[in-house]
């Protein structure tokens, strides 16, 4: 998509509302008056239903939106930049097999987490044994990456 475009005619106010600062539409290259657009925009919303619209479109289409968030923002790319980071920070002498037993070992309802974490703002731990704890996963989740 284009980039919008705001420039000013003073020499020719809008035939409108009188106003003096105009939008390019990237798709024609049409000059249009940025208050009547606004205002425009603000009557077709507020006909049409606006946000309580949109929020129960959103209630009935749970589904859906949930299928296009997973393809539209790849999760697995993500879950990519997660695990290198756990590369990044695993030095060579730690012990991969007692990790992996405890995270597998790990209790339902907790979630393993980083004692020092693996990229705080001030400091930044390993992904070592000693480096790991079981946490209430709502615990965790308030933790974030502080220390």
């Amino acid at each position: 998509m284009g980039k919008v475009i705001l420039e000013e005619h003073i020499d020719r106010p809008c035939r409108v509302c009188s106003g003096t600062t105009f939008r390019i539409r990237p798709s024609d290259g049409r000059r249009v008056c940025y208050q009547c657009m606004k205002s425009q925009q603000k009557r077709y919303r507020d006909e049409r239903g606006g946000k309580q619209k949109m929020k129960n479109w959103q209630q009935k289409n749970r589904e859906h939106l949930r299928e296009y968030q997973n393809t539209y923002y790849n999760f697995k790319e993500r879950n990519g930049v997660t695990a290198k980071r756990l590369r990044e920070r695993t030095p060579v002498w730690a012990d991969k097999k007692e990790i992996m037993k405890f995270y597998a070992n790990r209790p339902e309802g907790y979630h393993v987490d980083h004692i020092i974490p693996l990229n705080g703002k001030t400091v930044s731990g390993l992904h070592v044994i000693e480096n790991l704890q079981y946490l209430p996963a709502e615990k965790n989740l308030r933790k974030s990456n502080k220390f």
